[in-house]
């Protein structure tokens, strides 16, 4: 793939965790806790399957896309 690519994988990524996460605040007044819970664990699951799957794809190819490296 082109970096061009690469670089939107990442973009979208990105968005779908802040989406996914960004859920909790919204469960946590609606849901009973034991659904909560569930829920967060599930949108952890999810995030951790994005970051252990799919940036290793992208960033083994392109290392300096890594949204965690320390830009200067």
């Amino acid at each position: 793939m082109n970096i061009e690519t690469a670089k939107k994988i990442i973009e979208t990524l990105e968005c779908v965790n802040r989406s996914i996460f960004g859920l909790i605040p919204y469960l946590e007044e609606r849901c009973s806790d034991e659904e909560l819970d569930k829920l967060k664990r599930e949108i952890a699951r999810v995030s951790n399957g994005i970051d252990m799957n799919l940036y290793p794809i992208i960033l083994k190819q392109y290392p300096e896309l890594n949204p965690l490296s320390v830009k200067e």
